[in-house]
């Protein structure tokens, strides 16, 4: 893959990292911190449970349809304008929330502003990791490392930061929190502007067409391994808490300190290490010892029976399920695909399609036996990941002498 804009200069390549990683920043507020309100909606807004328990699968569902449709206007508007578009929106959705206890229909606004942050949040996913690609040099896998890693101490500066205003200021001015945290966005818009030259893949030659990769093997593999990723982290992500709690009997701080927290730690220390790394170790290896370690992490957190060695796998599954989506898209981005910007807005929409049905498919099976069951129910991902990959591998080595376009 080439790129449009040929020897990008060093402060312009410097501006799109920065953007690209405010991005990330972005993505971890709009989808962490309205969870960390949900008590707050129900006591003091009466927003029902039933709805409150409605408004993460309008978010995902939303941004997948934005993974979907949203890929080929990018072409069209330019990313420099999709991605400004995307801070603008998701940073007004934030603001809605902030403003949704003045409205008279409070709840309405909530899903509102859930919809605004879910199209920015899906626009920055087709956004970032292309930028990211397209930069000159050898260190992409670094750096897609480095982009998801953003999300997870994202993830942990809002938890910790909103803790901590809580503790200051009292919870009667949570919807203060949103207009802070909505600097984030302003701040990504503001380093997209300034870019001079914005170096993005090349689509000259590249499919635009949604059937010509489903002709393709090595793609729909790597399909298959992003929704087994964004399932993997998710079924630990959105039940670790409650199971730390009802699964472990142990404390709430407890559970969401040394539960949650600790896996969200983890994960980012993984992306993180990993973007040192990879050069050393190669991305389809680290993959793989990935997801076998994913697969002892599950087993040891759902099967121990002692509390303690369940929190440690906890932890355990966030340092080795932290590389499975940025690797794998990097992998794509090595593999020949040829598939430009459209290719990786389909990968995210598989990794959102598994942050979706991971944890409804760990929901079902906790609410029909027990919540390690629940937990346990999620080692299908990695084994089914380690299977594809171990099946990627074979069919790569078939076609290294090839280019391997999607038309094959």
């Amino acid at each position: 893959m080439n790129n449009t804009n040929s020897a990008p200069n060093k402060r312009d390549v410097k501006l799109t990292v920065a953007a690209c990683y405010f991005g990330s920043f972005t993505q971890a507020a709009v989808a962490n911190l309205p969870p960390l309100f949900y008590v707050l909606f129900n006591e003091r807004l009466g927003m029902p449970l039933e709805l409150i328990a409605l408004f993460p699968t309008v978010f995902f569902g939303i941004q997948i349809l934005i993974d979907a449709l949203f890929s080929k206007i990018v072409f069209k508007i330019g990313y420099r304008l999709t991605a400004i578009f995307s801070d603008v929106i998701s940073a007004v959705g934030l603001i809605v929330l902030g403003l949704s206890p003045f409205f008279s229909n409070p709840v309405a606004t909530i899903f509102i502003s859930g919809v605004l942050c879910a199209i920015g949040s899906g626009i920055i996913e087709i956004t970032t990791s292309p930028l990211i690609e397209a930069l000159p040099g050898d260190g992409k896998s670094s750096a897609m490392s480095f982009l998801h890693s953003f999300y997870c101490w994202g993830y942990l500066f809002v938890v910790l930061f909103t803790t901590g205003f809580f503790a200051l200021f009292g919870k009667d001015y949570w919807f203060a929190l949103c207009f802070i945290f909505a600097v984030i966005p302003v701040s990504g818009g503001i380093l997209y502007s300034l870019i001079g030259k914005l170096t993005t893949l090349e689509e000259n030659g590249c499919s635009s067409k949604f059937a010509d990769f489903g002709k393709n093997s090595l793609f729909l593999i790597l399909f298959l391994i992003m929704i087994c990723a964004g399932a993997g982290e998710q079924v630990v992500a959105q039940w670790a808490s409650y199971f730390a709690e009802k699964g472990l009997n142990v404390s709430k701080t407890v559970g969401d300190l040394l539960g949650a927290s600790a896996f969200a730690l983890c994960m980012a220390l993984s992306r993180t290490f990993f973007g040192f790394i990879c050069k050393k170790t190669g991305i389809k290896n680290a993959l793989i010892v990935s997801v076998c370690a994913l697969i002892v992490s599950y087993l040891v957190t759902a099967l121990s029976p002692i509390p303690a060695i369940s929190l440690v796998g906890i932890a355990a599954c966030g340092l080795s399920v932290g590389i499975l989506w940025p690797a794998t898209l990097s992998l794509a981005g090595e593999s020949r695909l040829n598939g430009g910007t459209l290719m990786f807005a389909l990968l995210a929409l598989a990794g959102d399609i598994g942050c979706t049905v991971g944890p409804s498919v760990s929901g079902e099976i906790s609410a029909a036996t027990n919540i390690n069951v629940g937990i346990l129910s999620g080692v299908v991902f990695p084994v089914v990941a380690l299977i594809l990959l171990i099946v990627h591998g074979k069919i790569s080595a078939k076609k290294s002498q090839n280019s391997t376009p999607l038309s094959e």
